[in-house]
């Protein structure tokens, strides 16, 4: 009878509790973001971008390519920055400036 021999095949690992949610997360804000109706401005975080064509593109809604989309945990991050935002908004006017936003 033969004895089993090492086995070095590297085999996928099952994802982790954490892995697993976080892949969840993901999928259900990549999903919410796709029904999201497009903005109809240019935000200011697009002063800087040095390609017109690009900008034109955006402006005018033409249609990303699929493997250019914004990835789950991207939209995570975005999340949170609109978060922080909003509390900095807060601790700006109760420091007493005049903000004006949205």
């Amino acid at each position: 009878m033969a004895e089993p021999g090492l086995d070095f095949n590297h085999r996928p690992k099952p994802p982790t509790p954490a892995e697993a949610i976080n892949a969840l997360i993901d999928a259900a804000l990549v999903a919410e973001n796709g029904t999201r109706p497009r903005r109809e401005y240019l935000g200011g975080s697009r002063l800087g971008d040095p390609c017109a064509r690009r900008l034109q593109y955006e402006f005018l809604d033409v249609p990303r390519d699929p493997e250019t989309a914004f990835s789950g945990q991207t939209l995570r991050i975005f999340a949170v920055g609109h978060v922080f935002e909003d509390l900095a908004i807060g601790w700006l006017r109760r420091a007493g400036f005049d903000l004006r936003t949205r």
